[in-house]
């Protein structure tokens, strides 16, 4: 961590003289990283599949399966309640499958 003294925004962030403000240049050279990874064009097919590959299974467990909060309390539990429909939910997806390929003649 590198500390800074004497920018302007310093003044903005804290309060009192006594507290410092500390930036993370690790962080920062991470977060350009990040920055550079999203704007390429690989990064940008990922963003485009993410809609229709992550976020569709954690909406159909909102809407469909009313999974809008978990029953159990304690992280362990949360992970194992998780994967438990995580699980089903791929096993749905599987079923589908089977069934839309015995439904179309080869």
């Amino acid at each position: 961590m590198a500390r800074i003294h004497g920018l302007v925004y310093v003044a903005l962030c804290t309060k009192s003289k006594a507290r410092t403000l500390e930036l993370s240049w690790k962080g920062e050279l991470l977060k350009q990283q990040a920055r550079e990874n999203l704007e390429s064009e690989k990064g940008k097919d990922l963003r485009k599949r993410r809609g229709n590959e992550i976020e569709s299974v954690f909406g159909d467990g909102k809407l469909n399966k009313s999974k809008d909060r978990y029953l159990l309390r304690g992280l362990s539990k949360v992970n194992i309640e998780a994967g438990l429909y995580y699980i089903s939910h791929n096993l749905r997806k599987i079923q589908t499958f089977i069934n839309q390929k015995m439904q179309t003649p080869n």
